[in-house]
């Protein structure tokens, strides 16, 4: 018989994996992918950072349809992933570092390709350089 808290452990570790692969996929700009991992991650358990988690997944389909030539549906998209990652001002609504991710960083570079796309008629203008990866820090989260 399985203790709870073993089933608990074992639900974090697929949690921490799902999360973890998702990462991987987005840094490697396979962002469906990445978005199918966080959204079964996102709508399977019940997560404590639920906004976050939603956050990155409308990153990740914002890039997507860049990568797909939908300007529109790409600036709409990194603007809601924003509003999910930082509450609309300067203060970042997530710890600077959530999940041993640079917030903050992401969201700068976030915020640097939406202005980009709002100044382009089409997707083939923009600089994919831009484009954040996701860089794990080794500082705690700063709760």
């Amino acid at each position: 018989m399985k203790l709870k808290s073993e089933i608990l452990d074992k639900d974090d570790l697929i949690q921490e994996d799902l999360f973890l692969r998702g990462v991987k996929a987005f840094n490697e700009r396979d962002f469906f992918e990445a978005h199918e991992l966080w959204e079964e991650l996102w709508s399977e358990y019940n997560l404590s950072d639920r906004i976050f988690v939603q956050g990155m997944i409308q990153a990740a389909v914002g890039f997507y349809h860049l990568f797909t030539d939908n300007l529109k549906g790409a600036k709409s998209l990194i603007q809601k992933s924003l509003n999910k990652l930082h509450n609309g001002s300067e203060t970042i609504q997530w710890s600077k570092i959530h999940r041993n991710i640079d917030v903050e960083a992401f969201v700068k570079r976030l915020n640097i390709c939406l202005e980009k796309l709002m100044v382009i008629s089409d997707c083939s203008e923009f600089n994919l350089e831009l484009v954040p990866s996701i860089v794990f820090t080794s500082k705690s989260n700063d709760g």
